[in-house]
């Protein structure tokens, strides 16, 4: 499992390839309400930085 760190570097790392955060997975969560649940401080820190909520 990737520390906070490690995911919010692939977390930008998703982010310059183009990847849409708003893109459900197959339980149907985007990005931000997995950050949030597990709790990864540093990508919702990110994603408000750059207006994705």
């Amino acid at each position: 499992m990737l520390l906070d760190g490690g995911a919010c570097t692939a977390f930008e790392l998703m982010m310059r390839r183009g990847d849409n955060p708003y893109q459900p997975e197959a339980q149907g969560l985007d990005c931000v309400r997995i950050a949030i649940g597990f709790g990864s401080r540093k990508v919702v820190e990110y994603m408000r930085k750059n207006g994705i909520s």
